[in-house]
């Protein structure tokens, strides 16, 4: 780790269209993505918190925030995530990044801290903890002149949540995976916050464990919904699809792939 700088980039936008402006939603009057940035602020490898956004006119917002909370702020590519994240490491000289997204308000410090040094340590390219935590607590970390290459070759311009398709779908970098420690092993949930559903659930955690001022335990909301299943039926119908099985050109087709399976549920749900 000695001589090499981490950098979180928090990557957040406006833009949403299955749940309009959700980075700027209040859980007990504070922002969800400052809810975030609290829990990234425990985290001691990086050394620096960037919150990554868009040039677009919607986004000043998250800058202002970030200003407020005390963190660094960036705006790029809207649609191109992999440019901006090159730019915004570029920009503050890291070595390597951890790109947490700004709709994933219970995001774990402890796992980022174990993903950087294990890309770090093991050279990586790329390395992410997909599949080894629920979704929404899983993170993405990468070299910043892997990224660059990345960017240098991919033909493609909408890039949003395509880093890791890319980069380890290419066989052209060094890529790896952490596995998730004991307290996280055997749990399914879905903790992301994509549908209205993701965020009632969100509002029956933090209405549980929410202080003012404090971080609350990852391991206790865990445990907590192991101990109260009937909670996760709160979002227990939302169709998660792995966005990496989907190639460049099928994003917007996949979009509303999500939303019509959606809706397909609802009305399922309607007729029982």
């Amino acid at each position: 780790m000695k001589g090499k700088r981490v950098g979180i980039t928090l990557h957040a936008l406006m833009s949403s269209t299955r749940l309009t402006k959700k980075p700027m939603r209040t859980l007990y009057g504070r922002e969800m993505i400052a809810h975030q940035i609290d829990r990234l602020k425990t985290a001691k490898v990086p050394e620096r918190i960037v919150l990554c956004t868009s040039t677009a006119d919607h986004d000043r917002v998250l800058l202002d925030i970030a200003k407020r909370e005390g963190v660094e702020a960036f705006a790029g590519p809207k649609d191109d995530l992999m440019l901006r994240l090159t730019m915004a490491a570029e920009k503050y000289g890291f070595d390597y990044i951890v790109a947490p997204a700004g709709d994933n308000p219970l995001t774990d410090a402890e796992h980022i801290d174990i993903l950087a040094r294990h890309v770090v340590e093991n050279e990586l390219d790329y390395g992410d903890s997909v599949g080894a935590l629920p979704i929404g607590l899983f993170v993405k970390a990468a070299k910043t002149s892997a990224l660059k290459k990345a960017c240098e070759i991919k033909e493609e311009t909408d890039t949003g949540s395509y880093m890791n398709y890319f980069i380890m779908t290419k066989g052209l970098f060094k890529t790896g995976k952490i596995k998730a420690l004991p307290w996280v092993i055997g749990t399914d949930f879905r903790l992301t916050v994509d549908m209205p559903e993701d965020f009632k659930l969100m509002e029956n955690i933090f209405d549980r464990f929410y202080t003012p001022g404090k971080v609350f335990s990852l391991a206790d909301v865990l445990v907590y919904l192991r101990d109260n299943p009937k909670v996760m039926d709160i979002n227990r119908k939302i169709v998660q699809i792995p966005i990496e099985s989907f190639p460049f050109r099928l994003k917007k087709g996949y979009e509303k792939f999500i939303m019509k399976e959606y809706r397909k549920d609802l009305k399922s749900a309607e007729c029982r």
